[in-house]
């Protein structure tokens, strides 16, 4: 196996992690973070990685979830009708300490 397609593995890895630690679907996390569900199954299953502004939002989802275990379920049910800037500002706030 090339080592290009490893390390899309692992990156597909970690993306699944984090969904897994949000406790939310693929098309959740698609929503969240503004792609097709297709894409983040793809990205899950080695097929191409995240651009800049995906993996941030990705990374910056996955260090939220430590400290604020139900930000996967606040995302879910809200960014549906507010779109990816509420991502953005849930994640701003809670990096701060705050609850929206």
């Amino acid at each position: 196996m090339p080592k290009n397609n490893k390390k899309q593995s692992s990156i597909g890895d970690q993306i699944r992690a984090t969904r897994e630690k949000l406790g939310v679907s693929q098309e959740s996390l698609a929503r969240m973070i503004g792609c097709s569900y297709m894409t983040v199954h793809r990205w899950e299953n080695g097929v191409g990685e995240p651009g800049t502004l995906h993996a941030v939002l990705i990374d910056a989802l996955h260090s939220v979830a430590d400290d604020s275990p139900d930000i996967g379920a606040r995302l879910e049910k809200t960014v549906g009708t507010h779109g990816l800037g509420y991502t953005v500002y849930t994640l701003l706030d809670t990096a701060h300490g705050r609850k929206p």
